[in-house]
This record gives C-alpha cells, structure tokens and sequence, in this order.
C-alpha cells in the first residue's frame, strides 16, 4: 500500500473506530454506505472496503449481505447465574480476556464493604481497580474487594488474571451470591475508563459473594458497556 493510500486508510479506519468506540455509532447502528464514505472521505472504494475490513478483524462490525454493514450488537455474553469469572467467560466462547490493573492494595474494609459483606470494620481486603477487555476491546470497569482472611494471599500479578481461578487453587469457591443492578449514565470518570462519551448508558452491578460455609469472600462494582455485553438469566421454575 503507497503512504498516501495507507494514511487515507488508516483515517477512515481510525475515524469509524472511534465513532464506534464512544458510542457516536451504536450497537446495531447501520454504517453510512461505501458511497457515502468514499465521498466523505475522498479514496477509493478500495481504501474504504479495507479499513471496514479492519474493523470487522476486530469485531466491531459485521456485514449483511443485501443489508449493510452494522455495528456489532455484543461481543461477549454473560451468564450471570453462574460464579464463573471474566476470564474463564472469554475462554470458554473463544474470546481472548485481558486486564489493565489500575490499582492494587491491602487496605482495611471501607464501609460499602462492610455493609454489603458483614465483615468486622477492622477487616483487610484486598482491593483492585481494573479495566476489563474482550478482544481487545473494553467491556467493563471494575473495583473489587478480596477478604483477605479468606481468600488468602494476593499479587498484582493474580488481579491481572482470574482472581477466582487463583483463589480456587485453595479451594475457596464463591457459593451464595447477592447482584443489583442499575442502569446509569457514564460519569466523567466510569466514561473515560470504558472509553465512551460522557452520559453513555452503562449498567453497573453491586455483587457480594459468600463461600458455601457462609464465609464473607468478595464484593464489586462492575461497569458494562451496554454495547459490548449481554448479560442473561436463567431461572428453574418448581
């Protein structure tokens, strides 16, 4: 590719990427056509046809034949009945999990932490803030807090992985859960994390969960970008 076909590539490709990105074009949004952004644009169908092609390598957008191209409605589907992590999630669907820890320490329960989980207020937790992705693309944010008596020693390296994988080597499994869930506007902060404009709809979940003999074992906040994830439920019925 010439440099100047490869910078008129890359500027189709970056500007419809983070449209995408901050929500400008939403999940299940249809692409202007190829005619319009060969107009825009001033390239080639060619140039144009090669940065969408881009694009759908990373899963951000699908074509429809006869229909159009569209923004990707998820990239990951979570089952939020089950204990299994992140991590483990991506794995199983054949999606790459990767985190960005943004903060990591030992610090004694804060008081959401010891409503929520009925810990003693003298109690140490680990606590980690973190930026998870599917893809390489971000899914959510999240700040978690560990109890330290029962899940044990932890390093900056377990909270860039599976923290329940880590924990489950000890055999401390997550048994009786609690979840709330809100759907809000993206705050300054959550909105730059998620990498979305402010006010984008997030759903954020508040979930305590305790191991089977009844012991206090973690309690987080997650954020969701609402065009990245589908959360499911399933539900028996006696």
């Amino acid at each position: 590719m010439k440099k100047g076909a490869e910078f008129k590539y890359q500027q189709v490709y970056t500007d419809l990427k983070k449209a995408i990105e901050i929500g400008e074009l939403k999940a299940g949004e249809q692409l202007p056509a190829e005619e319009k952004l060969v107009e825009k644009y001033g390239v080639s169908r060619v140039t144009v046809r090669n940065a969408l092609d881009g694009l759908a390598e990373l899963g951000l957008i699908e074509r429809m034949r006869g229909k159009g191209t569209f923004v990707r409605e998820k990239v990951l589907e979570k089952n939020m009945n089950s204990p299994i992590g992140f991590s483990e999630t991506n794995q199983m669907l054949g999606n790459i999990s990767s985190s960005e820890v943004l903060e990591f320490d030992l610090i004694k329960a804060p008081p959401s932490v010891v409503n929520y989980l009925g810990v003693d207020e003298n109690e140490k937790v680990w606590f980690v803030r973190r930026i998870r992705s599917s893809n390489n693309l971000v899914v959510l944010y999240e700040e978690s807090y560990w109890v330290e008596s029962v899940c044990g020693e932890l390093t900056i390296e377990d909270s860039m992985n599976s923290i329940l994988s880590k924990i489950a080597e000890r055999d401390v499994y997550p048994h009786l859960g609690r979840q709330e869930f809100v759907a809000i506007g993206a705050n300054n902060g959550v909105a730059r994390h998620l990498e979305v404009s402010d006010g984008f709809p997030v759903l954020m979940s508040k979930m305590a969960f305790r191991t089977r003999d009844d012991q206090p074992m973690f309690w987080s906040v997650n954020y969701f970008r609402t065009d990245r994830i589908a959360l499911s439920y399933m539900r028996k019925v006696d």
